[in-house]
């Protein structure tokens, strides 16, 4: 029964994730590509699970009494863990939402900065479109510390705003701005 339990719950990701590999096996040749590698990412989550599962039969072995006490015991502290996974998780993506959000309206913030920004009015002209190519997280970082924009006009340029953190409210400090090259008609030749 223990061997049963630890192979079924414990090692239900890689379950999941060989289910997911031959679903799409079988529907779209395509999808081989990019579905094995729910393969490797459902190792760290087999790690949690096994963890949970070899918890909740040493709660099974320590407690004393008739089956039904056990099997009670045990399905409490499994429901409890999971639950505690399931918050912890929970909290991780709203952290991530938040973040997400943040980070779109502040880049809107310097696109507006950009827009009333004298050296780029200089450069560009007429700002008729600006648009978001990249940002760049440090890896000890929670927030962008730079953003990378296009910027459409009369001359299409490329511009790169820093974000100071040091108050509470994000400075934008506009860091280099680039001009395109004219875009041309590039006719292949045989």
């Amino acid at each position: 029964m223990r061997f049963i339990f630890i192979t079924a719950f414990g090692l239900l990701p890689l379950w999941v994730a060989i289910g997911i590999v031959i679903f799409f096996a079988l529907r779209d040749s395509d999808s081989l590509v990019v579905t094995p590698w729910a393969l490797i990412f459902s190792i760290p989550a087999c790690a949690v699970t096994l963890l949970l599962a070899f918890a909740t039969l040493k709660v099974h072995a320590y407690i004393e009494g008739d089956q039904s006490r056990k099997v009670f015991g045990a399905a409490i502290t499994l429901l409890g863990t999971l639950s505690v996974v399931a918050l912890l998780i929970w909290m991780y993506q709203v952290r991530q939402d938040k973040r997400a959000t943040y980070i779109k309206e502040e880049s809107v913030l310097a696109a507006n900065f950009l827009r009333n920004n004298e050296v780029v009015l200089n450069a560009v002209g007429n700002v008729t479109e600006i648009s978001l190519m990249s940002s760049a997280i440090p890896h000890s970082g929670w927030l962008p510390v730079r953003y990378d924009f296009s910027i459409q006009g009369a001359k299409p340029v490329t511009a790169i705003v820093e974000i100071d953190r040091k108050s509470k409210v994000p400075v934008f400090v506009l860091a280099d701005v680039n001009s395109l090259p004219p875009t041309s008609d590039i006719s292949m030749k045989k």
